[in-house]
């Protein structure tokens, strides 16, 4: 599979889903050269807002990455509106979609702070570089609780770094 970011962002975009961009493509907004390969989003967790982000992960052949076996169904639908992640790979790439992690903040709280920019001619929102929290003190917490726990962190941890 070719991945089409820029194709995932614009589908996202043009449907109007409210969503913060996280991880790698916010540090590339910030003018950080880091490769990435997937999409990570904080989504507005507003119900219709949810509900549109499921369409179009359906229209996009979306499959659990753990599972790819198994489309958006029930279960899932009903996951992602009670406030659990959700990582997808579709027809254009991968996509996070993180909703609780350890060291992310509420979608409100990025959004109050996000920018706006325009890659690949598509404007969205991107988390900004100011930290909400003590990152430090949050990856140490992860650590803790071993290497999931710290993945997501630095997911986030990687977007607010200053170069």
């Amino acid at each position: 599979m070719v991945v089409d970011l820029a194709g995932l962002l614009r589908a996202l975009v043009d449907r109007g889903i409210k969503f913060v961009v996280i991880g790698g493509i916010a540090v590339a907004a910030h003018r950080v050269v880091r490769a990435t390969e997937d999409l990570d989003i904080v989504p507005d967790p507003d119900p219709a807002n949810l509900r549109l982000l499921l369409e179009v992960l359906e229209e996009l052949g979306a499959r659990l990455v753990l599972n790819p076996g198994r489309a958006i169904d029930d279960e899932v639908r009903l996951a992602l509106s009670s406030g659990r992640n959700l990582t997808v790979t579709t027809a254009l790439g991968d996509l996070d979609v993180v909703q609780r992690l350890p060291g992310v903040p509420t979608f409100e709280q990025l959004h109050a702070d996000a920018m706006l920019v325009e890659l690949f001619d598509v404007p969205f929102r991107v988390c900004s570089r100011a930290p909400h929290r003590d990152e430090a003190r949050q990856r140490e917490r992860c650590r803790s609780r071993g290497p999931r726990a710290t993945r997501g962190a630095d997911l986030t941890a990687r977007a607010w770094a200053a170069p």
